[in-house]
């Protein structure tokens, strides 16, 4: 048993590896990061712009 743990795995990644995971890496953040901005931001930006509409057609029937 002891032998089959004691082994040693040496792996090499390359630099188009390395660059290519990054680039996954960062293009899943950024998606999520849009995703938070989506569910988050324009539904709060919608309610303060309807709001301010409807105060402007309030003062308009005046």
């Amino acid at each position: 048993m002891y032998f089959a743990l004691d082994t040693l795995t040496v792996a090499y990644i390359g630099p188009g590896m390395a660059v290519g995971t990054a680039i996954v890496v960062l293009g899943l953040v950024l998606a999520f990061l849009l995703l938070l901005i989506a569910l988050v931001w324009y539904p709060i930006q919608k309610l303060f712009f309807s709001r301010e509409r409807k105060e402007d057609e309030d003062d308009s029937d005046d």
